[in-house]
């Protein structure tokens, strides 16, 4: 009987903890997204109808696993020359939140660095959403656990101070940036992460026309694997180097995988990579075009790495990096590394936009982020199944 007593209670509490659904939008319970999150408890999942209209909607988010998504379309969440807490549109100081399919965009305050969202809690998750004309684009703290970007696009944040950035993670526990779309950031970075780990895997880091400075920046080094990318650097760019890895202040022991991408630099006196004294960066099978100048001081490029000055692609200006006929990339990939117990080889590309395709080699591996020749395949634009690498060779 007393079995029977506690299972019934147990059965009681699962149902009572069960996540609810709270539906924002004309005609729904909730107008807005933040009357929602004032009524939400820990798990409910929160749909915002791409129909209402969202403008000065800002507010603080304190309840835990929160699902925050948009249906119908992709909602706009417009500041409205508001801001939370003098931070952001969205202060997130709950944990393990899920933001999916939502457009932040108007983010500005007096100490100029307001974002879309401002990261407070621990652990966000960020799928399929855009981030455009705020002064960032995603902000955290340094205490904010672990934060994933799959398949979205950042582009015009930036005060234009060079303190702003499209995305900037503060020195938590890592950072993973897949499939997206980052560019013209406005005097600041694509893409600036303190985190202990980064992952940068199969995205387009491209400041293309505009005045970004680096397409990616790693300034207290730590942990990287930047696999399988277009990085592109603008001829108005404001700084000269494209990559920086440990300039602030490197961990120790600062290791940066950096394969199978394709860097194409336009910038006259532009360069690839800066990093600190100490710090290692292993560039395997990577594809660099245009201006080629590499800087890694006296570390020989290993074979694999190719390099094309007179940028033989489908078609460069249209940012179809694929390799044309007469590449030095074609059938050029070397060896791999290993990487937490996979090589660091590509099963995935980029597909413009936000999406990925597998890649299926049409021969002998190609050096850089695209395969020449590979047959058709699907394009994944929602999250991506694993593995992002290969399992090693026997």
């Amino acid at each position: 009987m007393r079995a029977t007593v506690i299972c019934l209670a147990l059965a009681v509490s699962t149902v009572l903890a069960a996540p609810k659904v709270k539906k924002v939008g004309p005609g729904q319970k909730f107008e807005t997204p933040c009357m929602a999150f004032q009524a939400a408890a820990d798990t409910d999942i929160i749909e915002i109808d791409a129909a209402g209209t969202y403008s000065g909607d800002v507010c603080a988010i304190t309840r835990n696993r929160l699902t925050i998504r948009g249906v119908n379309g992709r909602p706009k969440i417009q500041a409205g020359g508001k801001s939370a807490q003098g931070k952001a549109i969205w202060v997130i100081q709950g944990a393990n939140t899920t933001v999916e399919n939502i457009e932040f965009t108007g983010a500005a305050v007096a100490a100029k660095n307001g974002a879309g969202i401002r990261q407070e809690g621990r652990n966000l998750t960020v799928l399929n959403c855009y981030f455009h004309h705020n002064e960032n684009g995603i902000l955290t703290t340094h205490l904010a656990g672990n934060i994933t970007v799959e398949h979205s696009e950042f582009g015009w944040n930036g005060h234009g101070d060079g303190y702003s950035h499209n995305i900037y993670v503060g020195g938590t526990d890592s950072f993973t940036l897949h499939a997206s779309y980052m560019h013209h950031a406005q005097g600041g970075n694509l893409v600036k992460s303190r985190a202990a780990v980064n992952t940068i895997t199969y995205n387009r880091l491209s400041s293309e026309d505009g005045n970004s400075s680096w397409e990616l920046d790693v300034p207290n080094g730590g942990q990287a694997l930047v696999l399988g990318n277009l990085i592109q650097q603008g001829a108005e760019s404001v700084n000269e180097h494209m990559v920086s890895f440990g300039t602030e202040g490197a961990r120790p022991d600062s290791r940066m995988v950096f394969a199978s991408n394709t860097v194409v630099n336009l910038r006259t006196n532009g360069r690839v990579f800066l990093k600190a004294v100490g710090a290692v960066i292993e560039a395997r099978n990577n594809l660099f075009a245009g201006k080629v100048e590499i800087n890694l001081g006296s570390q020989a490029l290993p074979k694999g790495n190719a390099l094309d000055p007179a940028m033989r692609f489908v078609n460069a200006a249209g940012f179809d990096f694929t390799p044309a006929s007469g590449s030095p990339a074609i059938d050029a990939a070397g060896e791999t590394v290993p990487w937490n117990g996979r090589q660091a080889a590509p099963e995935w590309q980029y597909a413009h936009p936000s999406c990925v395709q597998a890649r299926a080699p049409a021969g002998p591996d190609d050096s850089g982020a695209i395969e020449a020749g590979a047959p058709p395949a699907e394009r994944v634009c929602g999250r991506t199944r694993l593995p992002f690498l290969r399992l090693p060779r026997r």
